[in-house]
């Protein structure tokens, strides 16, 4: 039982982790037809899992972190600032 318990936690944080195109494009804020364009340009990191595009959550962190601009930190923080004003 405590076995089946267990396994059903790792694959809830294991599924958490992956995100899909949509996914994706809502957490960095871009539409999913630009996070297909980055695919094809080979500018952001990605894995095609059975035909399905997917993207680990602690590598577009990285990516996000190691490109020239803003930090990951100071993106979070544009980013609701820019809901305060949409409201």
């Amino acid at each position: 039982m405590f076995l089946v318990a267990r396994s059903k936690n790792y694959f809830f944080k294991f599924a958490m982790e992956i995100l899909t195109t949509k996914t994706l494009a809502e957490y960095i804020g871009r539409s999913p037809a630009a996070i297909r364009n980055m695919v094809m340009r080979r500018d952001i990191p990605y894995r095609k899992v059975a035909g399905v595009l997917t993207f680990k959550k602690c590598e577009i962190d990285r990516w996000i972190d190691s490109s020239t601009g803003l930090s990951f930190e100071q993106w979070q923080q544009g980013k609701e600032v820019r809901k305060k004003w949409q409201e």
